[in-house]
This record gives C-alpha cells, sequence and structure tokens, in this order.
C-alpha cells in the first residue's frame, strides 16, 4: 500500500528540522527568519507551499511509538502527549504557551488489503473506539475557542 505524502525529497533524519527550528528559536530569531531557513531545507513542492501559506497557525506536537508485526506486513503507530501551541499572534514562535485540549491517544494500523483479517484480529482484542481522527483539526478547534 502506497503511502500518500507531499514531501518528495530525501528523508530527513528524524526530528532534524525539529531541531533546527528549536536551534533558530532559542537565537531569538522570527517567525519570518525562521521560515525562510525552513524553506531551503525543503524540495522545490515545498517551498512553494511555504510560499504561499507563509503565517504558521499552529504547531502542534505529540509523542509517537512505532509497532510492527515481524514480518512488517502491519504496522501501528500510537501518537499520544499532544500539545499545541497558538501561533497567529506573535513575532517569534510560540513554544510555552499551550492550548486547552482534551487528553487523546490515537492508534493507527497500516496494512494492505491482503492483511485486513490478520489486523481486524489484532484490533479485536483491544477495547478501543473506532474512529476518524485528525490532531491537526483537534489543535485547530482548540484555537478557535480562545
Amino acid at each position: 500500500m502506497a503511502e500518500r505524502t507531499w514531501y518528495t525529497g530525501p528523508k530527513r533524519p528524524p526530528g532534524a528540522t525539529r531541531a533546527r527550528v528549536r536551534e533558530l528559536h532559542e537565537q531569538g530569531r522570527s517567525q519570518r527568519e525562521i521560515g525562510k531557513e525552513l524553506q531551503s531545507l525543503l524540495p522545490a513542492d515545498g517551498r512553494i507551499w511555504l510560499q504561499q501559506h507563509p503565517q504558521p497557525m499552529l504547531i502542534n506536537r505529540y509523542f509517537r511509538q512505532y509497532f510492527v508485526t515481524a514480518d512488517g506486513a502491519v504496522r501501528i503507530t500510537v501518537d499520544s502527549h499532544q500539545e499545541v501551541f497558538d501561533q497567529r499572534f506573535g513575532a517569534a514562535p510560540n513554544l510555552t504557551r499551550r492550548a486547552h485540549i482534551p487528553v487523546t491517544a490515537v492508534m493507527e494500523f497500516k496494512f494492505d488489503r491482503s492483511e485486513l483479517l490478520r489486523a481486524s484480529a489484532i484490533m479485536q482484542g483491544l477495547p478501543l473506539r473506532v474512529s476518524r481522527n485528525s490532531k491537526y483539526m483537534i489543535a485547530a478547534k482548540a484555537l478557535m475557542k480562545v
């Protein structure tokens, strides 16, 4: 099953961009300066997107755990400890004042259709409610209540 993504360039080490943004923030750089730095790290399609949407709305941060079956056929991610920081009203990145959001954990299963029965068997043993979820929409809704 092919995963969809807008980023088509070479993969960066996990957290490398985040670490660079934090470093620039600690240096006291403005949103504009950080945006320009991010543009230099992106492939052409990412640079175009960032130029068309220059003002960040939020920073959405969460902890992700990865699980995979021994043969790699079923992959599971568990996202928790979501934190949201409103970016609409400051010249510098806000990494200290969190928005109020509900406490959630998101478990996502990824598998090929041929593995549906196997993945379903794994899911049946979990006492969870199945629903659609968007961590971004949770964050955006929290900011609209401000």
